[in-house]
């Protein structure tokens, strides 16, 4: 599979699968994230929406804003942990400047990563973002241990 393939994919899961998470609203291309720019952003919040049932138990869903933001590694070798920690920074200025409480942050490539950007995933266990590194080359992921990513990793799996 290749990126632009993955994307399309991945793009249609936030919306189908990554609803029993969150209600997702807005979707955008080659979006600009302070001095990087994301292949694919969807926002979302944890609004309840349905009917009469699902409403009178809205008041224990928290409004949390939410964020799916989706980077590629075009580049043709294999991801530096430098790179990621780029990536997280940007995302976490976005998120503080859009008040998003929690986000999925996933990093895609065609030739994988370096073992010291999947130890660095794995070892991160900041609760509001959700790290994954999707390597098209070998159809595996690669996330870090947080409570978002547990839905997460069925919604961007390859």
């Amino acid at each position: 599979m290749k990126i632009d393939e993955y994307m399309a994919m991945a793009e249609k899961r936030i919306f189908k699968k990554g609803s029993l998470i969150s209600s997702w609203y807005a979707s955008s291309k080659k979006e600009k994230i302070g001095e990087i720019r994301a292949d694919l952003l969807v926002r979302g919040n944890m609004a309840v929406k349905g009917f009469l049932l699902s409403r009178a138990w809205s008041w224990t869903t928290p409004r949390w804003e939410t964020l799916a933001v989706v980077f590629s590694n075009r580049e043709g070798e294999k991801a530096s942990p430098d790179q990621l920690k780029k990536l997280i920074t940007e995302t976490e200025k976005y998120m503080s400047k859009n008040y998003i409480k929690w986000s999925w942050l996933v990093y895609v490539s065609e030739v994988g990563f370096k073992d010291e950007t999947v130890n660095f995933v794995k070892s991160r266990l900041k609760k509001e973002i959700g790290i994954m590194l999707v390597d098209l080359s070998s159809n595996s992921l690669a996330c870090n241990h947080v409570l978002v990513n547990k839905y997460g990793t069925r919604v961007f799996k390859p």
